[in-house]
């Protein structure tokens, strides 16, 4: 005789009593978890922390190596550069607007030689833009010069221990040291030379201040 569907042994009771187990396990899982969570979060804060400090450090080290200075001042002279450019094309425009300005019949003397004073000061001007323009360009091609040199030397500090090191493992005499170190000296020197003269012609509002200045660009980058 058959037995009915009735008397066979429901399978999800087997389930049951595992899955029982199982939730009881996630619930303590669960709380042990949330046990944990604050300990995590300040291990996680702690770890951000830990390398944004880390990452400001680095960069106020390389700031102050010469390598982050040269790049510094070449960063200062393209935006020199830059807002020369801007101006140059802005008088440019000025001057183009004047000069139809003279041209129109309805114009009168008093007003037009009101329109040649403005197109003489927009012309004065202008000249002082392009010796700004050259200076700038000149200051930012010598720059990288000495930029490309010191490619593999991050910073003063670095090489100063480098050359330590040379003294150490080469046996360089203390003259031979004073020589080299004298050439990183003058090399410092020279970057911090092109800018001072770079923050001058920035200010400088006159031709004649503008002229001084690139002969003593011309003079340092000619030695």
């Amino acid at each position: 005789m058959k037995k009915g569907t009735n008397d066979t042994f429901p399978l999800w009771l087997l389930w049951l009593l595992p899955s029982f187990f199982l939730l009881i396990y996630l619930l303590r899982l669960m709380a042990f978890v949330r046990f944990l969570l604050p300990l995590l979060l300040i291990f996680l804060l702690a770890g951000l922390l830990f390398f944004q400090l880390r990452k400001i450090i680095k960069n106020y080290r390389y700031k102050k190596s010469l390598e982050g200075q040269i790049e510094e001042k070449i960063s200062f002279c393209r935006g020199e550069l830059m807002s020369t450019e801007i101006a140059l094309k802005d008088i440019s425009e000025n001057m183009a607007a004047l000069e139809e300005r003279l041209l129109l019949k309805t114009l009168d003397k008093a007003g037009k030689e009101k329109v040649k004073e403005l197109l003489v000061s927009f012309g004065e001007e202008y000249a002082l833009g392009l010796a700004k323009q050259d200076f700038f360009g000149a200051c930012i091609s010598r720059l990288e010069k000495v930029l490309a040199k010191h490619q593999l030397n991050r910073d003063l500090r670095q090489r100063k221990q480098h050359l330590e090191a040379l003294r150490k493992d080469r046996g360089l005499s203390p003259e031979e040291m004073k020589l080299i170190e004298q050439d990183i000296k003058a090399e410092v020197d020279y970057v911090n030379s092109i800018g001072r003269l770079s923050r001058g012609m920035s200010k400088s509002k006159a031709m004649e201040e503008a002229e001084l200045l690139k002969t003593k660009l011309e003079d340092i980058i000619s030695k």
